[in-house]
């Protein structure tokens, strides 16, 4: 009886043991099947850009025309103001507007982004203002005796046109996974088409035409300014992305300076006046666009 109970007690320790091999061995075996899990990868905004861009623009053109007698006129010394004030009125050009642009992005933190952009710009942003003084109506040029002489405008006309800009911008945005919400600012530049022209005559307040005058002109300016906006961006895939911008622009004032001149009557070939013509130059544009990263 001690020989056998001493048979299961050794046999019973001995299952112990194995069990309690097999229990550390398992975990062993067990991570040998199983599939290795990576971390999910974080977007990465970092890199080379390219991309193209549409979308529209409406200008803010605060204008001014002023106007001064030319020594042609004769019953006013010349360099007095005539027709009051001066003019004022909007010409605001609007349009479409599409190009392309190039930038580099540091995504130096998970959250925060720090880059670069270029963009030129194809403009059809245009507007004209016609008949700045009343067309077909006649108008006093001053006081006194030069209201026996009434001028009636069939041209009095003024337009503006931006051709092309572009801009040099620096970015800073907040990264949220897959999208970006950034803040931008830097250069802008653009050309600036400037056209006027004014065709009248003058006729004598008890009946009869006492001459004709005319005069244009036609400028184009590059000019620089400043920018700001903010825009939305989003990733398609690891290099295609997608956003919507802002931008505002300011390019100072622009003036143009012209003289009519006497067409027909006793002072033909002389200066009837000169005209002014100043505009504060704002831009507003909102586009879209598309980018291609370069790398993941």
């Amino acid at each position: 009886m001690k020989t056998a109970s001493s048979i299961v007690a050794v046999a019973t320790g001995l299952l112990a043991v194995a069990s309690l091999a097999n229990a550390a061995d398992l975990p062993l075996k067990t991570s040998k099947n199983l599939a290795v899990v990576e971390a999910p990868r974080v977007a990465s905004w970092n890199g080379l850009y390219l991309g193209v861009n549409l979308g529209y623009g409406i200008g803010q053109h605060a204008t001014s025309e002023s106007t001064v007698a030319g020594p042609g006129i004769g019953i006013l010394p010349a360099g007095t103001p005539i027709y009051g004030n001066g003019q004022r009125f909007d010409l605001d050009p609007r349009g479409a507007v599409g190009g392309v642009q190039v930038g580099y992005n540091w995504h130096y933190t998970p959250s925060w982004l720090l880059g670069i952009e270029a963009d030129i710009q194809s403009s059809g942003m245009k507007r004209t203002a016609n008949c700045i003084l009343a067309c077909n109506t006649p108008t006093s040029i001053a006081p006194g005796l030069a209201t026996l002489f009434p001028v009636t405008f069939n041209d009095n006309s003024a337009s503006t046109k931006i051709d092309w800009f572009g801009t040099v911008r620096g970015r800073f945005g907040y990264v949220a996974g897959s999208t970006l919400f950034y803040a931008t600012g830097g250069l802008a530049y653009a050309d600036i088409e400037r056209r006027g022209s004014v065709a009248a005559r003058t006729d004598f307040i008890l009946g009869g035409q006492i001459n004709t005058f005319e005069g244009s002109f036609n400028n184009s300016t590059t000019k620089t300014g400043w920018t700001l906006g903010f825009g939305l961006e989003g990733m398609l895939s690891p290099n295609w992305t997608l956003k919507g911008e802002y931008l505002y622009m300011d390019f100072g004032s622009i003036t143009d300076r012209f003289d009519t001149v006497f067409t027909s009557g006793v002072s033909t070939g002389q200066v009837a006046a000169t005209r002014s013509v100043t505009s504060d130059v704002r831009e507003h544009i909102a586009r879209v666009g598309l980018n291609y990263k370069f790398g993941n």
